[in-house]
């Protein structure tokens, strides 16, 4: 064979080789590098997944009412809101309903009803609610055309600032604090919403009113829900007439029982017989119960007392009511309809200072700050600086002033006879000092509608607001609403530090 077939044969069986050693080569290389990449990717994959699966969790909706949907991001703004309405209900003594504010909420055993496993289940069904009846009435504003003031929106535009502030306070940007508040996936964009909506809520149901016929056809429908009634009322405890020899005995039954004896209960029994009979308004067990209204007589003595009072009395007339040992002997003075108009004013106070009490560099005194304010109003008296001086002198600005439709449990008393002059006229001022020697300033805008019809209105409001609501239609996912922020410590949020034991 010739060397140049010799080299073309060589070639030939090279370019067959090549494919066969391309392949073991690819193999080789594919088992080398298949250990590592799958190394690398299965951390990828596995928190892709653990990511996308929270990520759809906080866009799954947990509520839906109407055309809304309430994601779990969204739901976290309402299940605050109803954690902020039941501490703001009882503060520092939140602590008395069991909850220990040291503990995560969904890891609290809820005991006051079969219902809910935990605290963190019975505030998820209270924002459910929220979230349902905000929507039910957002859509009724919208329906009818209602849309938000102004002001309502510089309020909202406030609150995001405010934020905004205190965001800055801890070096962080407005969406990462919004989310560190209240959850993830919470950012001032679906806040602003909520607020939007919250606000329109509030806005529609306040701005809802009624004719002169609606309300008094309300009114007489039942009088007993909107007046008051004045009364004597004696009382006295069983416990009050126990002897020495009834409570001191060495029977286990005795010392250990809180009933009181039979002849203690005989015995205050009698004196209040000999009320029934004799009516004292000067007795030391009597008190002057002004202007009461029939759910809290019902509460504080009986349904059968309230009914007495508003439907049978006559003024002067007495009758004995018994209640858990004690003895209530009420005598009626006086119905009132609460025909009368409310007032719209503004008041500061200034409390006057301790006499141990030591000044910052700069701080005024109480009696400093009276005087600068006596002198201010001498100067100008407006409106307009009078809110001035409010935020200026006043302890606490958000306490001391009176919003609109003022009725008559405003004190002292000297002011509330002020007030209620019918010679009152826009613009006037008075300073009153209490038996603190602290001083009232007020400042009368107007006379009001009258407190009847004010009662009258807020339970037509309420009555639409339940009916509108309850026949509300919604879907709620309580999974779901498990994966918003539900852990929320108490002590974690409101600073408190008080705990269950």
């Amino acid at each position: 064979m010739s060397a140049s077939r010799e080299r073309k044969k060589r070639m030939v069986e090279s370019e067959q080789a090549a494919p066969q050693q391309a392949k073991k080569t690819k193999k080789k290389l594919s088992e080398g590098w298949i250990f590592a990449i799958i190394v690398i990717l299965i951390p990828v994959i596995v928190f892709g997944v653990i990511f996308g699966v929270q990520a759809s969790w906080r866009n799954a909706t947990v509520v839906s009412v109407g055309d809304h949907k309430v994601s779990t991001t969204e739901f976290n703004y309402f299940y605050r809101g109803a954690l902020n309405s039941i501490y703001s209900t009882y503060g520092s003594y939140i602590s008395l309903l069991g909850i220990d504010t040291s503990t995560p909420l969904d890891e609290q055993s809820y005991a006051g009803s079969d219902e809910y496993d935990t605290w963190a289940d019975f505030l998820a069904d209270s924002a459910k609610t929220s979230a349902v009846d905000a929507y039910t009435v957002y859509d009724k504003a919208v329906e009818a055309g209602f849309s938000l003031s102004d002001d309502d929106k510089a309020s909202i535009d406030n609150e995001i600032n405010t934020l905004k502030t205190y965001a800055g306070v801890y070096s962080m940007d407005l969406d990462e604090y919004i989310e560190a508040m209240f959850g993830k996936g919470c950012n001032e964009k679906n806040y602003r919403h909520y607020l939007e909506v919250s606000k329109l809520h509030d806005a529609y149901i306040e701005s809802l009113t009624y004719t002169e016929d609606e309300r008094n056809a309300r009114y007489e429908q039942d009088t007993t829900e909107f007046d008051t009634v004045t009364y004597y009322s004696y009382a006295v405890k069983a416990s009050d007439f126990e002897t020495k020899s009834d409570s001191s005995t060495d029977s286990t039954e005795a010392t250990t029982s809180t009933e009181p004896s039979e002849e203690a209960i005989a015995a205050a029994r009698e004196a209040a017989n000999a009320m029934v009979s004799d009516f004292k308004t000067d007795d030391e067990n009597v008190s002057v119960m002004t202007e009461r209204s029939k759910s809290e007589v019902t509460s504080s003595i009986s349904e059968d007392a309230a009914n007495w009072l508003y439907t049978e009395a006559k003024p002067g007339e007495a009758k004995l009511f018994e209640k858990d040992n004690t003895f209530y002997v009420l005598q009626l003075t006086s119905i009132n309809d609460n025909n009368y108009q409310t007032v719209n004013a503004l008041q500061l106070y200034i409390a006057k200072d301790a006499s141990d009490k030591e000044y910052k560099d700069g701080e005024k005194t109480s009696e400093e700050r009276v005087s600068e304010l006596e002198a201010a109003l001498k100067e100008d008296s407006s409106e307009e600086k009078f809110r001035e001086y409010i935020k200026t002198y006043a302890d606490n600005t958000s306490s001391y002033t009176i919003t609109n439709g003022a009725h008559r449990s405003i004190t002292p008393e000297v002011a509330r006879t002020w007030l209620f002059d019918s010679s009152r006229k826009a613009g006037d001022t008075k300073e009153f000092v209490d038996d603190n020697g602290g001083t009232y300033v007020f400042f009368f805008q107007d006379f009001a509608e009258t407190y009847r019809d004010l009662l009258v209105t807020n339970k037509l409001k309420t009555e639409w607001y339940d009916e509108v609501t309850s026949a509300a239609t919604y879907t709620y996912d309580a999974d779901a609403a498990k994966h918003a922020n539900l852990g929320l410590t108490i002590a974690n949020i409101y600073g408190s530090s008080s705990s269950s034991n």
